[in-house]
């Protein structure tokens, strides 16, 4: 009789503990119900020869404070499912859970917990975002990537408040989680954000906002909390990136190409008006810098200290290959224009003879000073992105296909007036 009224003291104070919430004592009072268990366990030979169907009663007593485990650890669950569940709540119910079912799982529920709370926070900033009548996608993004990495701080801080800063483990579950909800959130750019702007004529622009401010967050959180997610972010941001930054290379090189095939066709005008009228057209060639490339250096120099802000290796190395393309799209649209012109007669390549060089030393003088001084600031965080040698190489193709036409031209010319001699000879 005595066991079975330790037995209604025990389950009643523990579920008084459970009713009001009171997880320290609840979990006091199941922890001495199952030593209780123990103690009938030791005693067990003893107690079958005093009671009635001990066994059956032992039986009952192991249900009973099972069931009211199992209670309170779904309890504590559902109290970590709760977004609104405040910093000290999350302590508290993970401590106790830990105690019940060990720290892996309290882990994994406090973390749930956290990746609830960024879900609520991003679902109704995209309330926001799309039921405004003119939305602020900038704002959307910071939005988005501060809430998400001041839930991911908070639950840093509650990983070392719970479970310490020596354990692995946590440590290591922590860090995988992080880094999925790093991912998640650059997913709603991309999403959100960033497809939206690649159809705008600024899409670079604000593709590299929202680079460079997420970048700075995360490094914010790198240095409060020592949690890294600036190399996870950059790389899930990376393709936004590239491709913003080559369309808007293509809309720019292809505009490039319409202006030096305008500029030089000027320039083949001017030269041959001038030999025609008995001048020099080496007089008038001799300008002191390519439109071109002033157009050229002019967008360099912007895209470099737009740029700069997000420099990384891979950046660095799809502008290097960028700019060496647009400068070599540059003298082949002027090589192809000269061309077009010198082969139209031998009096045009004699004419426009002293062209080439002096374009050549424009162009030369760009790589030298032009691009090297407008990516100086980008430069400054990556280190070299001009490559002089394929640019020279470029050069030396159109002066070398110059100086064919023009020799091709006048071979065809002195081939004609010989066939003409021939011809009159005859005659």
């Amino acid at each position: 009789m005595a066991h079975w009224c330790v037995r209604i003291h025990l389950l009643q104070e523990l579920d008084l503990a459970a009713a009001a919430r009171d997880l320290p004592a609840a979990i006091q009072w199941l922890r001495v119900a199952e030593a209780v268990g123990e103690v009938l366990d030791r005693d067990a030979s003893q107690l079958v020869v005093d009671m009635d169907d001990f066994p059956g009663w032992r039986h009952s007593y192991d249900a009973a404070v099972g069931l009211r485990k199992q209670q309170l650890v779904s309890a504590l669950h559902r109290q970590l499912s709760d977004a609104n569940a405040s910093p000290a709540e999350i302590r508290c119910a993970t401590r106790a859970l830990a105690d019940l079912v060990g720290e892996a799982t309290a882990l994994q529920a406090m973390l749930h917990c956290y990746s609830t709370k960024v879900q609520v926070s991003q679902a109704l900033l995209l309330k926001q975002l799309t039921a405004g009548s003119d939305p602020d996608s900038l704002e959307f993004a910071g939005g988005l990537v501060q809430r998400t990495l001041l839930e991911i701080a908070a639950a840093a801080d509650d990983l070392v408040a719970t479970f310490g800063v020596s354990q692995r483990e946590p440590a290591s579950l922590f860090a995988v989680w992080a880094e999925r909800e790093a991912r998640f959130v650059a997913a709603m750019l991309r999403r959100h954000v960033l497809t939206a702007a690649a159809a705008a004529s600024t899409g670079l622009h604000t593709t590299v906002q929202v680079v460079a401010m997420t970048q700075v967050l995360a490094g914010m959180l790198e240095l409060s909390h020592s949690v890294s997610l600036t190399s996870t972010l950059t790389t899930e941001l990376w393709p936004s990136v590239d491709g913003a930054l080559r369309r808007h290379l293509k809309r720019f090189t292809d505009e490039l190409r319409m202006a030096a095939t305008e500029e030089i066709n000027t320039l083949v005008l001017n030269a041959l008006a001038a030999a025609e009228a008995g001048g020099s057209s080496k007089a008038a060639v001799q300008v002191p810098s390519l439109l071109t490339g002033t157009s050229l250096c002019r967008e360099v120099a912007m895209l470099a200290e737009l740029l700069a802000p997000i420099a990384n290796p891979k950046l660095a190395a799809t502008f290097r290959k960028a700019l060496t393309d647009i400068f070599t799209a540059a003298t082949q649209t002027i090589s192809f224009t000269l061309k077009s012109h010198m082969e139209a007669s031998a009096a045009n390549s004699i004419a426009l003879a002293p062209l080439i060089p002096a374009v050549m030393e424009v162009l030369a003088g760009i790589i030298e000073e032009g691009l090297s001084d407008g990516v100086a600031v980008f430069s400054a965080h990556s280190g070299p992105v001009i490559d002089g040698k394929s640019m020279d190489r470029a050069l030396s193709t159109m002066y070398k296909e110059c100086q064919l036409s023009s020799r091709a031209a006048k071979s065809s010319a002195k081939q004609a007036g010989a066939k003409g001699g021939l011809s009159a000879d005859n005659g």
